[in-house]
């Protein structure tokens, strides 16, 4: 142990260091190693030995020597790359991962338990384990792009859902490309992960919101009159028959002015309920603002209305 802490801190390369100077460290150890060695054999083998005798270990030591510190300075610089790339990846909140073609993964990020509730060592047990995670209605997507990936090479980014370790749904945006060696050839893939679970709640939100009125929950006049257009554009087509029906309430001010708006809101909400249990689940009923309902029926003749 002692001796091979010696050696470590001999051959050690530290940040800075000039390559001049690490060079010419290893060709004096080398010379150090041959030198001995070139006097034994001289003493045993050779009667006389002149100055010239010790040219060829010299040539060979600074052969050796040179090599040894060009295979040591790139393995340092590789090691110093890893690092940095390590201190970078650890740190990221997106769970990036580096994986081989047949599915091992090389490189896992820390970040993957906050996405997906497995440590990295439940990754590099199991093989391809982002396959058995990626929610059911998503498992055709995903092997699709892994398809692509491995066919064609082109990365690509787009959101998934996956099943996580405490059974909930995540989505997370998904950015891969594969990893090729020298000859171009295919030999990993490379990937990050991004939890957009809070982006997408809200992005449902608005997208509701923007269809539907915030009181009562039924669509709201943009969504009413949007798929009225729908329904015109259809009839040119097929020649359907559909029917639109309008309610409106009478003396509603009077409950707003006399019992106070909070009254008026429930008795819209409580509306809105017994409207919904009468209209066909293919019918579509909106509030269009106000006291103001509208219904539409498809396939729905006038005498069907009414």
């Amino acid at each position: 142990m002692a001796n091979r802490s010696l050696l470590n801190r001999v051959f050690h390369i530290e940040i800075g260091t000039p390559p001049l100077y690490i060079f010419i460290r290893y060709i004096v150890l080398t010379i150090l190693l041959i030198y001995p060695i070139a006097f034994t054999h001289a003493y045993f083998f050779y009667i006389e030995t002149s100055v010239t005798f010790f040219i060829a270990p010299t040539l060979v030591a600074i052969i050796i020597g040179s090599l040894l510190a060009n295979g040591a300075l790139l393995k340092f610089k590789l090691q110093h790359k890893t690092k940095q790339f390590r201190a970078i990846a650890d740190l990221a909140q997106e769970f990036t991962y580096l994986r081989s073609i047949d599915g091992c993964y090389e490189y896992v990020s820390p970040s993957c338990i906050n996405l997906t509730g497995y440590d990295q060592q439940a990754f590099y047990d199991t093989p391809n384990l982002m396959d058995q995670l990626i929610h059911p209605d998503d498992i055709g997507i995903w092997k699709c792009h892994v398809h692509k990936i491995n066919d064609n090479g082109d990365p690509e980014a787009f959101d998934l859902r996956l099943l996580s370790k405490e059974d909930s749904t995540v989505w997370f945006n998904h950015t891969c490309m594969q990893v090729t060696d020298d000859k171009g050839k295919q030999i990993g893939v490379r990937s990050s992960n991004l939890d957009i679970t809070k982006r997408k709640q809200v992005e449902d939100k608005l997208s509701y919101l923007s269809s539907h009125d915030d009181l009562t929950g039924l669509f709201n006049r943009r969504e009413f009159e949007r798929r009225i257009e729908d329904m015109i554009t259809s009839n040119v087509h097929d020649k359907s028959e559909h029917a639109m029906c309008y309610i409106d309430l009478d003396q509603f001010k009077v409950v707003n002015d006399t019992c106070g708006h909070a009254a008026g809101d429930e008795m819209l909400r409580q509306l809105s309920v017994v409207l919904k249990k009468i209209i066909r689940a293919s019918g579509t009923l909106a509030r269009l603002g106000g006291d103001e309902f509208g219904v539409l029926m498809t396939d729905c003749s006038i005498e069907g209305a009414h």
